[in-house]
């Protein structure tokens, strides 16, 4: 699995929107959308590595593989939501 940080992610921007713009490169696992940011978790690297050649070039989106994932998407993106809402209390 292959972890991708997208950022500057339009508040308008839905999970299908993102799997959508994702699955024509490959298999798109989860998908989480983090306020601006998100995580993309694809399931075979070369297709991750194709995903962000072309839409970091054509979009507004800002992507980086973030890591090959060991553990599931969920837990960063339950992190960051976790650290979001700690600093808005």
């Amino acid at each position: 699995m292959v972890l991708i940080y997208v950022g500057n992610v339009d508040f308008r921007s839905t999970e299908a929107h993102l799997r959508t713009a994702f699955e024509v490169y490959g298999q798109v696992q989860h998908v989480y959308i983090v306020s601006s940011f998100a995580f993309v978790e694809m399931t075979d690297e070369a297709e991750a590595d194709k995903a962000i050649r072309h839409l970091d070039t054509s979009t507004a989106w800002f992507l980086r593989k973030w890591q090959t994932a060991t553990a599931p998407v969920q837990n960063l993106a339950h992190a960051a939501t976790a650290s979001a809402e700690d600093k808005a209390a």
